[in-house]
């Protein structure tokens, strides 16, 4: 579970370390993304960015606008497609979005 507030678009980041078992894992190749469903049903689907080094692979979420925007627990997954109908793997886990002192999120 990741605790995050919710419209935080800019000091918020995610950051994943890709492992397999226990040890780092470093895609070759394909596109890694957040997937989930927020607490009004709506879904999203956020392609990342990854950064390998030579002794681990670090997944980064910049833009979480689409992910933070409704409050609650978001169920999302990290997936690493190997084409658009082949996962090689995916990882769930829950953001829970904590509601926002203003619902401008101009402030």
């Amino acid at each position: 579970m990741i605790h995050i507030s919710q419209n935080d678009t800019g000091s918020n980041r995610l950051r994943f370390a890709l492992m397999n078992g226990e040890a780092p894992y470093v895609p070759s190749g394909g596109t890694i993304a957040i997937q989930g469903t927020k607490p009004d049903g709506n879904t999203f689907n956020v392609r990342c960015t990854v950064v390998s080094t030579l002794e681990n692979s670090v997944v980064k979420v910049n833009d979480l606008r689409n992910i933070t925007d409704v409050s609650g627990d978001v169920v999302a997954q990290i997936v690493h497609h190997e084409s658009a109908d082949s996962v090689i793997g995916s990882q769930t886990f829950i953001l829970r979005v904590q509601g926002a002192a203003y619902d401008n999120t101009d402030i």
